[in-house]
């Protein structure tokens, strides 16, 4: 667990006047395995912190600068997150540099199978996380002055490169799957024209829904967020249909009867997608697929490394050196049942 110094904080607040008035209490959500995050509760009201973890940082990771950027952004687009209150660049402060933003109350869901759902709730839930996807990707980035400081050329290169050296610099352990990832999607990646706003990890357990409605109240953890190829989002949200239920804790549903349990087929999460962006399945879909579990198996290789080193922001985050192992295996089997 990360500590935050609670009076350096309050000491802070003091001076700087954003509405959030000393004494504070802190609470650390559980979960987060990148930045840590916490509610912070005050005689104002409730609010987030979102810090970078305390320690040694790969090169590139825990951007929430970049997050608090793009949120303050997007606020009031047809993609909802938060309201940004202030970011602090400050290491002094509390060590690390740190965001706070508006608390949003609702539920957010971990677990894919959605088991404490109803079929009629499951399926609005999946539509909803599709359609959200969709009215991102349609956002113009040449309308956001955010736009002119992101790399808006040749997405997956740089990201293929990006995540091979994280994943070179965190290895523990030799993992053959993941050398034939990497060997494959270097070999088969694609020429890019298409350009977006990309979530860069968007899933089920980063949105926030309303519990009234199951309307989507707020999209978080943007640090991966730039301009890219739509379809790495796209395949990225689409893994739990290609990972197995009887895998313990990486939330799959293949192999679930979804018809049954009012869960899309992907089939059907796709052809909403594609029918709001006006766009058609790709050729190349196995490519994204793959991309997309190599991405997952370097982050979770990443959040295993810091395990080791102590310097995890989550005690869950020990289990991460088998999950890399299992991704890399998914993305290899993508590839060969092509």
């Amino acid at each position: 667990m990360q500590l935050v110094d609670k009076s350096k904080l309050e000491a802070w607040l003091k001076i700087n006047s954003y509405g959030i008035s000393p004494p504070i209490s802190l609470k650390q959500f559980p979960g987060g395995q990148s930045n840590p995050t916490f509610l912070v509760t005050s005689k104002d009201g409730n609010f987030v912190l979102r810090k970078k973890p305390h320690g040694e940082l790969v090169y590139g990771a825990h951007q929430i600068e970049r997050e608090y950027r793009i949120m303050s952004q997007l606020f009031n687009s047809k993609v909802p997150v938060p309201k940004m209150i202030t970011l602090c660049e400050d290491d002094s402060v509390i060590g690390t540099p740190f965001f706070i933003m508006e608390y949003i109350q609702g539920k957010v869901f971990t677990n894919t199978l959605l088991p404490f759902e109803n079929p009629e709730t499951r399926y609005k839930i999946y539509l909803s996380l599709s359609s959200t996807l969709a009215n991102l990707h349609l956002l113009d980035p040449n309308k956001y002055s955010l736009s002119r400081s992101l790399k808006s050329v040749n997405y997956i290169k740089r990201q293929i490169k990006i995540w091979k050296s994280q994943f070179e610099s965190t290895q523990t352990e030799k993992i053959p799957e993941m050398d034939f990832l990497i060997g494959w999607i270097e070999e088969n990646c694609p020429n890019e024209t298409p350009k977006s706003f990309v979530h860069g990890d968007y899933r089920l357990g980063n949105i926030i829904f309303n519990p009234k409605n199951i309307n989507i109240s707020a999209v978080l953890d943007w640090e991966l967020s730039t301009i890219g190829h739509p379809l790495a989002d796209l395949a990225y949200s689409c893994l739990p249909w290609h990972i197995p239920i009887d895998e313990d804790n990486l939330f799959g549903i293949k192999g679930k009867n979804c018809k049954i349990e009012g869960i899309p087929e992907e089939e059907e999460y796709l052809e909403n997608y594609f029918s709001l962006t006006k766009t058609s399945f790709p050729s190349n879909w196995n490519f994204f697929l793959a991309f997309s579990f190599f991405r997952l198996a370097s982050i979770s290789q990443g959040v295993y490394s810091r395990s080791i080193s102590g310097n995890a922001s989550s005690l869950a985050a020990k289990d991460y050196g088998e999950r890399a192992k299992k991704f890399a295996y998914f993305g290899k089997q993508i590839i060969l049942s092509k």
